[in-house]
């Protein structure tokens, strides 16, 4: 049996064995006797009442099963106890301590009998197995195979390895036979399978050495015409990109032109797979993203899983920013140029802060441009009235918030940044 006392353990019943315990608040002792009149083991059962010392003794009896215990503390009013009442619990085998020391003491004068007998429990669950296999075997026959002729009672089943005079035997026995005949079935099946696996895997291995030979004599060539390939795409990129060049500058074509929705789509859809060559469009799966006017395609081919991006900008290029500096040269504000490209067909814009955003990244620049502007052009008015001989006056204007608001009651003054004598503070030297 399992030496895992967790699990079924076997443990045999030897004469001598004792265990003192309690059943509710009487102690009772039990212990096992051999007979030799009968040749079997006998259980011995003492009552000692409320004496916890096991000295006095209120009845006793021996038995060949617990049918008389029962009676016994049926009939017998003060002892109080309606619980299990077996040879496993009171023989204290429900602990795992009592079981190892017995196991231990009998596996001390018989090494082998513990496994001899665990060979035994096998065959025996082994056995049952078969057998309940059978019986349903049986019924199956029964119910597929019976006949309801009067003149043919019997069972027959086709396959079966039966004589001329027919199967002598009973039903458990033709199933067996059934059994028997279906388990060589499924061996030659098996058997079968595994001859054509061997013959698979042998053409396998022949074609892996064929290959690992072909790959190391290609292995010197394909070093020196890789870098020929290597070379040869760098020209075919570089003359594909001038010949777009040409074609741009005689057609006087210029960046960026219109096309269709349709048309850019299409033309996506139609491209081969740069992997393995696929042009059949249904084989692909496409998501679009958007962001103002940019268009990114990503298209991933079903067949062998490659993704590729497609866009309608080029790197470094955002049509949208392009759109919004064109509203600001134009003097165009934001509505009016929607309703312009919306005319054209571009529907899909940037929103209202996008747009905004988009100015936004103008204007510094222009900022520092118009600053860079105007201080040239006063220098340059500076310089043309000293030529001239007239006199120049550093000033700065008062930027007050009556000012700002252009209020009635604005000083409208200017203050004079140079030193006079006999004085600390600025001056105001002058209204408007």
């Amino acid at each position: 049996m399992d030496g895992d006392l967790e699990q079924k353990v076997f443990i045999p019943l030897i004469p001598g064995y004792c265990i003192y315990t309690k059943l509710g608040e009487t102690f009772f002792k039990f212990n096992l006797e051999w007979s030799t009149e009968q040749n079997k083991i006998l259980y011995r059962w003492t009552d000692y009442a409320s004496d916890s010392s096991f000295t006095n003794i209120r009845q006793t009896q021996i038995a060949y099963d617990l049918n008389n215990l029962r009676k016994y503390i049926t009939n017998t009013p003060d002892i109080k106890y309606t619980g299990t009442i077996s040879i496993t619990f009171l023989l204290g085998f429900t602990c795992k301590s009592n079981v190892q020391s017995l196991r231990g003491f009998i596996s001390h004068n018989n090494p082998t009998l513990f496994q001899m007998n665990g060979e035994f429990y096998h065959a025996e669950k082994k056995r049952d197995k078969l057998l309940k296999q059978v019986k349903r075997k049986s019924q199956e026959i029964q119910q597929d195979l019976y006949f309801d002729d009067l003149n043919n009672g019997r069972i027959i089943k086709d396959g079966l390895p039966i004589s001329a005079n027919g199967w002598q035997g009973s039903q458990i026995i033709q199933a067996m036979g059934v059994k028997l005949v279906e388990s060589q079935n499924q061996i030659n099946e098996i058997r079968n399978e595994l001859k054509v696996t061997k013959k698979r895997l042998r053409r396998s291995l022949d074609t892996i050495h064929k290959l690992n030979n072909q790959l190391k004599s290609d292995s010197e060539s394909s070093e020196d015409e890789l870098e020929e390939d290597n070379v040869t795409s760098d020209t075919n990129e570089s003359d594909t990109n001038s010949i777009i060049q040409n074609l741009i500058q005689k057609s006087k074509l210029g960046s960026t032109i219109l096309i269709s929705t349709d048309v850019f789509l299409q033309l996506i859809s139609n491209q081969p797979c740069i992997i393995c060559h696929d042009t059949n469009s249904s084989n692909r799966k496409f998501k679009i993203k958007t962001n103002g006017l940019g268009v990114q395609v990503d298209v991933k081919c079903r067949s062998c899983s490659n993704s590729t991006e497609y866009h309608n900008e080029q790197n470094g290029q955002d049509f949208s920013k392009c759109i919004t500096g064109a509203g600001l040269i134009g003097g165009v504000n934001r509505e009016e140029l929607r309703s312009i490209l919306a005319f054209l067909g571009i529907t899909k814009q940037n929103g209202h802060q996008q747009y905004y955003n988009k100015q936004e990244e103008y204007f510094e620049n222009l900022y520092q441009a118009a600053d860079l502007s105007a201080n040239n052009a006063l220098r340059e008015v500076c310089d043309y009235l000293q030529n001239k001989g007239q006199d120049l006056l550093e000033v700065s204007f008062d930027c007050a918030w009556s000012h700002v608001r252009e209020a009635s009651q604005a000083s409208g003054e200017f203050i004079f940044n140079g030193e006079l004598e006999d004085t600390l503070q600025d001056m105001n030297i002058g209204l408007y």
